[in-house]
């Protein structure tokens, strides 16, 4: 599918976003020829693929999709580990100081 990024997303957040874990940032940017360090803007079409990569934690992307989520922000760069990924129901989603993920 093709989707449309919003104001404020990065890679990362819609690796989460769609495939429910970080680890699939590598997957997102190779599927869309770019690299894992590439700006991305609003309106900027994705490809997101129909089937979870390996990288995946599908119980948590199942989770966004079921509530209609989005991952709008997240803290953290590339020298540090996201440390927040806040979304459009202010759900905190990943909290890297315990490591989890709170629903």
């Amino acid at each position: 599918m093709i989707i449309q990024v919003i104001y404020g997303q990065t890679l990362m957040d819609i690796a989460v976003q769609y495939y429910g874990d970080p680890r699939a940032l590598a997957d997102l940017a190779n599927d869309n020829g770019l690299s894992i360090s590439t700006d991305i803007f609003a309106g900027q079409s994705l490809l997101i693929s129909d089937t979870y990569p390996e990288t995946a934690l599908s119980i948590y992307a199942d989770y966004m999709k079921q509530g209609n989520i989005s991952v709008v922000s997240s803290q953290g760069g590339e020298t540090e580990s996201i440390r927040v990924l806040a979304t459009n129901d202010n759900t905190v989603l990943a909290d890297n100081n315990n490591k989890s993920i709170q629903l």
